[in-house]
Order: structure tokens, then sequence, then C-alpha cells
């Protein structure tokens, strides 16, 4: 579904968000906000043209969707396997753009990339298990427990805040602690 369906009256879903804004918005910018950087001149001219990423994006993205431990998330989450093929197909779209500048192997990649926001913004939005918050809570900026401020005390960016150099961060980073919390593997997936 695209997004001019998808804001329809009946479809619209009931909460608004900040950004539902933003995806809506036609306004390309300058041309070093565009995600691929070829024919430029054609890209001023088409809607949601941001929405174009680098070919090596769509790669990535089909990669990771096919591996075997995206498809057992696939099926935790969903019930099923979920289809790879629009990554495959904006990856060969985005090389015949690339390749040749024809405008309709854009709008192709455009229209499939409108349909997967708008399916995850409608997720979002649909999603009735919290309750959003109008406000921060009162205590938002209530100080830290004592065992959190005394941690703060000896972190790297309290030494890069006093101006220290780059011993004493060799300190921070090999007190046992520090090195215990900073070399955790970081993944998205």
């Amino acid at each position: 579904m695209t997004m001019s369906a998808m804001s329809s009256e009946s479809d619209r879903p009931s909460r608004s968000s900040p950004l539902s804004a933003h995806y809506q918005s036609e306004d390309l910018g300058s041309s070093s906000q565009f995600g691929n950087p070829t024919h430029l001149e054609v890209q001023k001219t088409l809607s949601y043209a941001w929405m174009l990423r680098k070919c090596d994006c769509y790669n990535e993205e089909y990669k990771s969707c096919s591996k075997l431990r995206s498809r057992f998330q696939q099926y935790y989450i969903h019930g099923e396997i979920q289809s790879c093929q629009n990554w495959k197909e904006n990856y060969n779209d985005c090389l015949s753009w690339t390749r040749t500048g024809d405008k309709k192997f854009a709008k192709q990649i455009i229209e499939r990339e409108k349909a997967r926001i708008g399916q995850r913004l409608r997720d979002h939005l649909s999603n009735d298990v919290w309750e959003l918050r109008d406000e921060p809570p009162a205590d938002f900026n209530a100080p830290l427990p004592p065992h959190l401020a005394d941690a703060g005390e000896e972190s790297i960016f309290k030494a890069y805040d006093k101006g220290e150099s780059r011993e004493d961060y060799s300190k921070i980073v090999n007190n046992p602690i520090n090195r215990m919390t900073t070399n955790l593997a970081c993944s998205i997936m």
C-alpha cells in the first residue's frame, strides 16, 4: 500500500506521529541529502527521491533478510518466514537506475519503500499495549542514585570533560569494571 493510500481517512491510524509528517514530506533539500548520489539532476525532479539509497544498502538488506538467523527471527516474530523479494528487486532496480538513469526504476524503488515505511508506521501506531506520554515523568531530572553517581565519576566522559590526557583515559578504560562494560558486542539484530 502506498503512502497516499495509507493517508486516506479509512486507513489512517488513530494516533498521529511526528514521524508521519517527515515521511510524507516531499522537500528534497540539497543534493547532499540524497542517499544515491547518481543522476542528481533527475532525482531533483522526483518526489520522495530522498528514499533512494545506495545500491549496496539494498544488497546488504537482502543478504541480511536471507540469512538463517534472520529466518528464525522472522518465524519467531511473525509466525512465518518473510519474503525478501522486495530487497532483491530494489537492488536490481537500483543497479538499473544507476546504469541508465531511467526514472521508471527509481519510481519502483520509491513505491516499494513507501509501502515498507507505511506498513512499519501502521504497525507502530496501532500498538496499543503502551500508553503514550504527553510529558516526561515528574522525577525525570532527579539526581542519580549514589551508586550510579559514583560510577559516573570514573567514566571516560567525565575525564573528557575535565580535559584529561589520553594516558588518563587508558587508566579508566583498563579499570576492570569499565573493561567489562566497554567490551560488550553491539549488534542491531
